[in-house]
């Protein structure tokens, strides 16, 4: 009798990207547009220094028929630096839920110019 063997390749470290179009509404914010290299929709609600956020992009996945779900918080610890943490693909038949954790520094424009004044070029 034949014998069938389905070889299944994945490339997990390949590169992604995003680029979204948002309108903000009050503390409220839609957005949609390419994320992480597939069509998707998110919604933001920002109250004050904390936030929380959810995705909903890779719609059209025959693999999984479920969509890639990431919802994640935020907390502004300075005007500058936040903290925040989440769960990525966390409906999914195939694999468990990412959960993750990250800080980091928002500038913004002023804040920029700033430690650009600060660099002496030229003579």
């Amino acid at each position: 009798f034949p014998v069938t063997i389905l070889t299944k390749t994945t490339q997990p470290n390949h590169f992604l990207f995003s680029a979204q179009l948002a309108k903000k509404i009050n503390d409220l914010t839609l957005r949609g547009g390419v994320i992480e290299s597939s069509g998707g929709v998110g919604i933001d609600y920002d109250k004050g220094p904390f936030g929380v956020s959810i995705s909903a992009f890779d719609l059209e996945n025959n693999e999984t028929e479920r969509p890639h779900l990431k919802a994640w918080a935020h907390g502004n610890i300075t005007d500058t630096f936040f903290v925040m943490g989440g769960v990525d693909d966390f409906i999914s038949k195939q694999q468990d839920p990412d959960w993750f954790v990250g800080a980091g520094i928002r500038l913004i424009d002023d804040d920029v110019k700033s430690l650009l004044g600060s660099f002496k070029l030229g003579r």
